[in-house]
């Protein structure tokens, strides 16, 4: 099951959840390409697992220009000959409020946060895993794209777009030896002493297993799934 010596893309690899999935993916055997957009942050992060160069390849892209997305790929390709895993968690939140008065410059932050860059990142990544004829996608969405809260549409709409986007990339990869798949949360806890656990978000070790499983050779049949991970209420 292990995707030992894949080489696995993670995008907001320094965000609140992208620590523990490169420690557990780290700790399998995959080799690391940590992306965000903070070269020091990487670096911090990539010490801080106690990687060497061999291990990890931190690179820092603007994943809504595909331009800055292409140089990446390519860097991956010439570092380790292969691209095999992209697991994608970039995104933020939006607090909003009811349609008629909430701010379009929210829409638009949220539908770039969410679904700009991951096109921009599967234009880039899924010609070189069909190629290969073996890859993995996992995209972190939310529950919001299909519980649609009230006073909170520009957040809705920009993870409703992605959970569009990664259901119709899954159905155009049938077939290829390429999956993708994605696992859905409503919070994620933060992995920090001074915050208790709580039953509604969703622990990032629970996160980063169920993304394990998926990136190997074992789920290859798992396509356009979405996996729950809710927490414990």
């Amino acid at each position: 099951m292990s995707p030992e010596n894949r080489v696995a893309v993670i995008t907001g690899a320094t965000g609140s959840l992208g620590p523990t999935v490169c420690r557990v993916f780290a700790g399998a055997g995959a080799r690391l390409v940590p992306v965000g957009t903070s070269q020091e942050k990487l670096n911090v992060l990539v010490g801080d697992l106690a990687l060497g160069a061999d291990q990890a390849h931190p690179d820092v892209a603007n994943l809504l220009e595909p331009e800055s997305v292409a140089a990446m790929v390519e860097s991956v390709q010439d570092r380790f000959g292969r691209l095999d895993i992209w697991l994608h968690m970039v995104g933020g939140y939006k607090a909003g409020a009811a349609v008629p008065d909430f701010a379009l410059a929210d829409l638009r932050s949220m539908l770039e946060q969410h679904l700009h860059t991951t096109l921009t990142c599967a234009r880039a990544m899924i010609p070189v895993m069909r190629a290969a004829g073996w890859g993995r996608i996992v995209a972190m969405t939310a529950v919001v794209g299909q519980t649609t809260p009230a006073d909170s549409a520009p957040y809705n709409i920009g993870k409703a777009a992605q959970d569009a986007l990664i259901n119709t990339i899954a159905n155009e990869l049938k077939g290829t030896g390429v999956t993708a798949n994605s696992i859905v949360a409503r919070a994620i806890q933060p992995v920090s002493a001074e915050e208790a656990p709580s039953a509604n978000k969703s622990d990032p070790s629970e996160i980063a297993a169920a993304m394990l499983w998926l990136c190997s050779d074992q789920a290859g049949a798992t396509n356009g799934a979405r996996i729950p991970i809710y927490g414990r209420a």
